[in-house]
C-alpha cells in the first residue's frame, strides 16, 4: 500500500522536478526573487509597541535601546 505524501515531501518533489526541468541557475535566479512578506511574529509586534512606547516616553528621543555612554562611544568613534 502506498503512503500519503506530506506537502514537504511533494514540495521537494517539485522542486527537484523543476531542477531537471531547467536547470541549478534558474533556481538561482528564483531564489534571489525571494518569497512573499509574512505576518509579524507576536514578539517582533511587541518590540514595535515598546519602541513606540519609548519614542513617546523620551520625548521623541530614539536611542534603539543604547544608553547614553554606549551613543557617545559609537558617535566619537563614527567621527573619528
Amino acid at each position: 500500500m502506498k503512503q500519503k505524501l506530506t506537502n514537504k515531501e511533494i514540495g521537494r518533489l517539485g522542486g527537484l522536478k523543476t531542477v531537471a526541468l531547467y536547470g541549478r541557475e534558474h533556481m538561482k535566479e528564483l531564489g534571489k526573487l525571494g518569497g512573499r512578506p509574512r505576518l509579524p511574529t507576536l514578539q517582533e509586534i511587541r518590540d514595535r509597541k515598546a519602541k513606540a512606547s519609548n519614542i513617546n516616553n523620551n520625548k521623541g528621543v530614539a536611542t534603539g535601546g543604547y544608553s547614553l555612554k554606549e551613543l557617545k562611544l559609537m558617535w566619537t568613534s563614527r567621527t573619528a
